[in-house]
Order: structure tokens, then C-alpha cells, then sequence
């Protein structure tokens, strides 16, 4: 039974694929994005500096509101996936796959996309 949800998930995201792949791109740029501005808050060099400590303070903060934005980003482009599939979710409903069938299709598909 788990290779009928493994199955339906490839399928579903190669018909899917261009719903996926700006969502998979702005997720790995977001994630860039971060963890390059973690990357040079948290640097040591950057304290020894003249001025440096004030420097990473606004790092700091400009980390806080990276993360936010990119949050908020990335629920938003969620969000539009599952509009855009809700008909597909509510035909494997009809056909009779309850909520946790449905549920494992969407973890093997999401096991996939990461």
C-alpha cells in the first residue's frame, strides 16, 4: 500500500511541477539568504573590528526581519500550492482515501521536494 502512495506522490508532483519549482527555488534562495546573513552576524572577525559590535547588533536585527519575510514568503506560496491542488485533494477524498491516506501522500511528497 505504501508504494500506491509513494507512486501517486511522484506522479503528483511531476504533473505539478510547475507549481513546485518556483516554490523550490524561492525556498533554497530564502534559505540562502538567512543562513548567509546568520553566517556573517555570528562571524568573530567582525568583533574585533573598529565599530564591529554595532555592526553585528544590526545584523542581528536584519537577521530577525529576514527570517520573518521569508517565513511570511513561504506560507504565502504554500498557501497558493494547496489552492491550486485543493481539487485534486478533494477527488482523492471522493474516490474514497480518507484524511490519513491523504496526509502520507503529501508527506512522501514533501520527503521528496526536500
Amino acid at each position: 500500500m505504501n508504494k500506491l502512495y509513494l507512486k501517486l506522490a511522484w506522479s503528483n508532483l511531476k504533473n505539478s511541477r510547475q507549481f513546485y519549482l518556483p516554490y523550490v527555488i524561492a525556498g533554497m534562495l530564502s534559505a540562502m539568504m538567512f543562513y548567509t546573513m546568520c553566517a556573517i552576524q555570528g562571524n568573530e572577525g567582525l568583533s574585533k573590528m573598529r565599530g564591529g559590535a554595532s555592526v553585528q547588533m544590526v545584523l542581528f536585527f536584519g537577521v530577525i526581519v529576514v527570517g520573518v519575510f521569508v517565513s511570511i514568503f513561504l506560507f504565502y506560496t504554500n498557501s497558493f500550492i494547496m489552492k491550486r491542488r485543493k481539487k485534486e485533494l478533494g477527488i482523492y477524498n471522493i474516490l474514497g482515501m480518507g484524511k490519513i491516506h491523504i496526509a502520507k501522500i503529501m508527506a512522501w511528497e514533501t520527503f521528496f521536494l526536500s
